[in-house]
């Protein structure tokens, strides 16, 4: 899992030197009392409207393997409208491989950013996939800046809540980094099995 992972990152950033892409990289640690965590957000802008996007998330459990979680997509994005953006991709997550799309809309403020999209994902049967993330971040000093964020996913059919994602960061900006306390909440299988992570984050964006 660990070599794919490693190769689709690869090949990104192969595209984007050869291509000469303008990239956005945004990667974050988490460091929890029951996981450690790696995440990152990789864009490649090939055109105004056209970009090539990667989003990795491996948790490593401490103490019990069987609740390592990992999430890797890669995909294509394109630009519809100032605020709106199609996305399509594919990638693997617990427990295997899965395709998605879906439609988006952003805004990034000074203080206040926020995005939400809808699309449908397909794993051994189709879900809709809703996402939701804020971000507020009101000047302190002249050199710092508060930081808190909410993201929220899920995973939903017919009969049953798939999965489930809720993140809450609170902390400080400073300049090109961020760093604070760090939630993370995930449920499997309806609600059957819930884990949760507490900690420290450390997370770049350049």
């Amino acid at each position: 899992m660990k070599s794919k992972a490693y190769l689709i990152i690869g090949v990104c950033l192969i595209l984007a030197r050869a291509v000469q892409a303008q990239t956005a990289f945004s990667p974050e640690t988490i460091a929890g009392h029951r996981s450690f965590t790696y995440n990152h957000n990789l864009t490649l802008s090939l055109t105004e409207k056209i970009g090539l996007t990667n989003i990795s998330w491996f948790d490593a459990d401490y103490r019990n393997s069987a609740n390592h979680i990992y999430f890797i997509r890669s995909g294509l994005s394109y630009r519809l409208e100032e605020a709106w953006r199609f996305d399509a991709g594919v990638g693997m997550k617990n427990p295997g491989s899965f395709a998605t799309v879906s439609l988006g809309y952003q805004r990034f403020r000074e203080v206040f950013s926020f995005s939400c999209t809808a699309g449908a994902t397909y794993q051994a049967g189709w879900t809709m996939e809703p996402v939701l993330w804020a971000a507020w971040t009101p000047k302190l000093s002249s050199a710092q800046h508060l930081y808190l964020s909410l993201f929220v996913t899920g995973n939903i059919d017919k009969e049953a809540v798939q999965r489930g994602i809720q993140q809450v960061r609170l902390g400080l900006t400073q300049g090109q980094i961020s760093y604070g306390l760090a939630a993370n909440f995930d449920q499997f299988n309806d609600f059957t099995n819930t884990l949760y992570n507490l900690g420290f984050f450390l997370k770049g964006t350049f």
